[in-house]
């Protein structure tokens, strides 16, 4: 731990001269983990947060329309949809964007049968959505 640049280090002294921006956390060696999977299965609407959007994956059962309600995003916010069946709907907050569209306005994936969606935030309020 290194108190005084608020980095740590595992398996190995944390250091200020790392790439990638100095990471707060340092592994040397592997790590692994699992992505949190929400699941709804009969949900017609889910509300995210911020806290919701760090790598986890929606997994929705029902074959009606999805409603996905954004957070504003920070940077770096990421989450992942699977549909099995379906049309979803993102809809951001009024100062929020998807894929560079006006303020507020949703996207829509009509038919997103066994899809995997991923939405990205780049920025705070900008969101991106991979075009399967």
């Amino acid at each position: 731990v290194d108190s005084g640049n608020n980095i740590v280090g595992i398996m190995a002294a944390p250091s200020t001269s790392v790439a990638d921006n100095n990471p707060v956390l340092q592994v040397e060696g592997s790590m692994s983990g699992n992505a949190p999977i929400i699941v709804t299965a009969s949900a017609t609407s889910i509300t995210l947060t911020n806290a919701k959007c760090r790598g986890h994956i929606l997994w929705f059962g029902s074959g009606s329309t999805i409603t996905i309600n954004l957070p504003d995003g920070v940077q770096g916010n990421h989450i992942k949809v699977i549909m099995p069946a379906g049309d979803v709907d993102f809809q951001p907050t009024p100062s929020g964007q998807i894929n560079g569209a006006t303020a507020g306005s949703s996207l829509n994936r009509n038919s997103a049968q066994n899809e995997i969606l991923e939405l990205i935030c780049v920025s705070a309020n900008k969101w991106y959505l991979n075009n399967p």
